[in-house]
């Protein structure tokens, strides 16, 4: 998912902890609760070095902590390159709230 913000309305390490409250386990490679996969791992995109330092400090907050049940050492990227997702490999909680993936896994999510 690809997020455009408005640094000066919500900063970066905000983001991060909004991301970090809703993935399941940041620990598990290829992979989110049932979804299995490389377009599952969890990945840091940083724009310059500055949020990279925030991502790094934060992790590392998270894993003094123990907040997960493994250590975290998610690797970060810069300026990812994104491109749009066919709309027919796509289920949407909003256009298919009763398919049971959506039921199962995200409706939880929405209602907490």
């Amino acid at each position: 998912m690809r997020i455009t913000y408005d640094p000066t309305q919500v900063s970066y390490g905000k983001l991060l902890q909004i991301c970090f409250a809703v993935v399941q386990d940041p620990t598990e490679l290829d992979r989110q609760g049932p979804d299995v996969g490389p377009s599952y791992r969890s990945v840091i995109f940083a724009q310059d070095y500055t949020q990279q330092k925030i991502a790094n400090a934060y992790i590392a907050q998270l894993n003094a902590a123990g907040s997960f049940p493994a250590p975290m050492s998610l690797p970060w990227r810069r300026k990812l390159r994104f491109s749009r997702q066919r709309p027919t490999t796509r289920i949407s909680s909003h256009l298919h709230p009763n398919n049971p993936y959506i039921v199962a896994n995200d409706l939880p999510k929405l209602a907490s």
